[in-house]
């Protein structure tokens, strides 16, 4: 679950900072140097909570300080002074542009959250793509899997590329497409049992048309009603 909420995060960032940067073009009375100055005091705050995240976990043999206690006492007051200081910014920030404000603020749904605007015929399916491996993340409205799969990033990126540079309409079922078939949707296959299916891509699969997979027999969009969401967040939004 906590792997499932990185993910999260990573996706939200994108997505929230697109839309604040689509909200900063609209005309607002919040100037100019308050947009700055929060995005410095936000770029900040992670800077410190990276440093106090790296150094809490380093051995105590490499580290480096003489009293490493002290580096992370000293750490954690100057981040909570931050965080304070950001917090009266916001608050400023809110008086002059509510929707701005609430932008910078947005709390990503949990996981139990999530699961209760399900319904019973809707699987959710998000992938997560690293280096060296994949997971994929399956949630219904009473479950949830964190599934490994056994596909690197680059294989992704090549194999995707072999498929949209030589897949054709006069081959029924393409090598190409069974292949990626095999690598993201055969191992979960057991745990897909509605007739709706969320896949939520990552990374380079954003570029694959999962509808177009096949194991040989039927094409995943023939045996599934599919639809896509960018994150797992959203299904909250698109469902108000």
């Amino acid at each position: 679950e906590l792997a499932f909420q990185f993910s999260e995060q990573s996706r939200a960032r994108i997505l929230l900072d697109q839309v604040v940067d689509s909200h900063a073009n609209k005309p607002t009375r919040l100037n100019a140097n308050l947009v700055s100055e929060e995005r410095d005091r936000e770029a900040e705050l992670k800077g410190l909570e990276q440093a106090l995240n790296s150094l809490q976990n380093q051995p105590q043999a490499e580290a480096t300080p003489s009293n490493p206690s002290e580096s992370i006492s000293a750490l954690q007051s100057k981040l909570a002074l931050k965080q304070r200081e950001y917090e009266d910014l916001l608050n400023r920030i809110r008086a002059v542009d509510p929707e701005y404000a609430s932008l910078r603020t947005s709390k990503l749904p949990s996981l139990s959250a999530i699961q209760r605007r399900l319904d019973r015929r809707t699987t959710l399916l998000s992938y997560f793509v690293t280096p060296e491996t994949t997971i994929a993340f399956v949630i219904t409205n009473h479950s949830f899997q964190a599934l490994p799969l056994s596909v690197k990033e680059d294989d992704l990126r090549n194999e995707i590329s072999v498929f949209r540079d030589f897949a054709t309409l006069s081959e029924l079922h393409p090598d190409s497409i069974r292949v990626l078939y095999d690598r993201l949707i055969r191992p979960l296959k057991k745990e897909l049992t509605t007739p709706i299916l969320g896949i939520v891509p990552h990374g380079i699969l954003h570029y694959l048309p999962f509808a177009a997979l096949a194991d040989g027999e039927a094409y995943l969009g023939d045996r599934y009603s599919l639809f896509y969401l960018p994150s797992v967040s959203l299904l909250p939004v698109v469902l108000e």
